[in-house]
């Protein structure tokens, strides 16, 4: 006793027997073009975020794998549900302009003060038993490296939320 939409959603000749439902626009399949209209920036940026997903697999990278994916599928098949895919497509986006962050970090450390600050961004931090150094105030190198370290671990699962 499924509703006609919901059928609809599943086999694709399944209509309700309401021409009035049936000619909204909304209840129809979702054009290809909808996609880079409505997400624009977005659209080009989610693909290297969900690969990203893949790479170091935790419990919540495989649940927005999973969520992305359904959310794909659901989206293609009625117009109104292609708000369910934006909340996906938005955090692989995020993820994306989070590793471009981090590049940008590295580059500016390099570029402001030579192969000595990049050494610095690729020195391990647990040269002293783990204990992370508090950065000086006025030392913008550390403050920036800090900044970086948090993100970073926080991308790969490796730090608490």
């Amino acid at each position: 006793p499924l509703s006609a939409r919901v059928r609809g959603l599943f086999v694709p000749h399944t209509r309700t027997g309401n021409p009035l439902v049936d000619s909204v626009a909304e209840h129809q399949a979702t054009p290809p073009e909808a996609y880079a209209h409505h997400f624009a920036l977005v659209f080009y940026t989610w693909l290297p975020g969900f690969v990203l997903c893949l790479r170091d697999r935790t419990d919540a990278k495989w649940f927005l794998v999973l969520y992305l994916l359904c959310a794909a599928y659901f989206s293609r098949k009625m117009m109104r549900l292609l708000l369910i895919l934006a909340e996906p497509a938005a955090i692989c986006a995020g993820g994306t302009f989070g590793l471009l962050l981090d590049f940008l970090g590295k580059f500016l450390l390099e570029c402001v003060y030579g192969d000595e600050g990049a050494k610095k961004a690729d020195a391990p931090k647990a040269a002293k038993g783990g204990k992370k150094k508090k950065a000086a105030s006025g030392d913008l190198t550390d403050q920036l490296k800090t900044v970086q370290d948090a993100l970073s671990q926080y991308w790969r699962g490796s730090a608490a939320p």
